[in-house]
């Protein structure tokens, strides 16, 4: 059924999102870079572990999540052995380095219950 579902996604992004366009998805490409950049803005104005106060808040639990599809930390709902596009994987890769993508893969590590 794992493929049925995933074909389902790519089908129903690219017709919400014209992700199958190339100018759609260079404008989302930059929109995450861009919610990266903030995100780890945010994480600098503190001690860099959580946006909010000294301890884990919805904050940090809501930008972790909305994060995970992009990032798809192992203890995710999703497996991270799951074939993707290979554009997509070119991408995440391209973001692995940053700080941002580093602080959602231990916000999962830390904190998600199994």
């Amino acid at each position: 059924m794992k493929p049925v579902v995933g074909a389902y996604g790519r089908i129903y992004s690219s017709l919400r999102w014209g992700a199958n366009k190339s100018e759609a998805a260079e404008r989302a490409r930059e929109g995450i870079v861009a919610a990266f950049d903030k995100l780890e803005a945010e994480l600098a104005k503190g001690e860099g572990e959580f946006l909010v106060g000294d301890s884990l808040s919805i904050a940090d639990i809501g930008a972790a999540s909305l994060f995970y599809p992009v990032v798809v930390p192992p203890g995710g709902p999703l497996s991270p052995e799951l074939p993707r596009p290979p554009a997509f994987e070119r991408f995440r890769e391209s973001l692995s380095d940053r700080y941002g993508y580093r602080w959602v893969e231990e916000m999962f590590r830390r904190h998600r219950r199994r």
